[in-house]
């Protein structure tokens, strides 16, 4: 993302939309109560059925709100903004028939709609399912692109 603040990257421009930024609140709360999960001992075979009982106090929920507030202050100006496009042919196909969560197919559905060259993303999962109408490659990779 710094090389992306810097504007140092001419040839690439970057869209998100509101249902990518809304992920992220719930992506990082999800990884503060996996922290406090570990730090109490708890089995990671137990994570996913009793996270719900983990909750942040007020302060770090406010915390947390800030510094995401304050991270998309600072790369609003650096990215453009995509409305959702609920492509229903697109997001059937995805949900369907290669088992995409419909957030992701929301999500993809609107980047093949507005004519993406990329998709980046940090789910695996996601990167590796069989779809030819977009590529999906991992932060990293990105990164990789954008210092040629």
């Amino acid at each position: 993302m710094n090389l992306v603040l810097k504007g140092d990257i001419k040839e690439f421009k970057f869209y998100t939309s509101d249902l990518a930024i809304s992920e992220i609140f719930y992506a990082l709360y999800d990884e503060y109560r996996c922290r406090m999960m570990r730090r109490d001992g708890v089995p990671l075979s137990s994570w996913t059925r009793i996270k719900h009982r983990f909750k942040l106090e007020e302060e770090d929920l406010n915390e947390l709100v800030n510094e995401i507030t304050a991270f998309l202050d600072k790369v609003r100006d650096k990215l453009l903004h995509l409305k959702e496009v609920y492509n229903f042919e697109i997001i059937a196909d995805m949900v369907l028939n290669h088992e995409i969560k419909t957030q992701d197919a929301i999500l993809l559905s609107t980047a093949i709609s507005n004519n993406c060259d990329l998709f980046v993303t940090q789910d695996r999962e996601l990167r590796d399912k069989q779809l030819n109408q977009i590529i999906r490659i991992s932060p990293e990779a990105m990164i990789s692109k954008l210092k040629r």
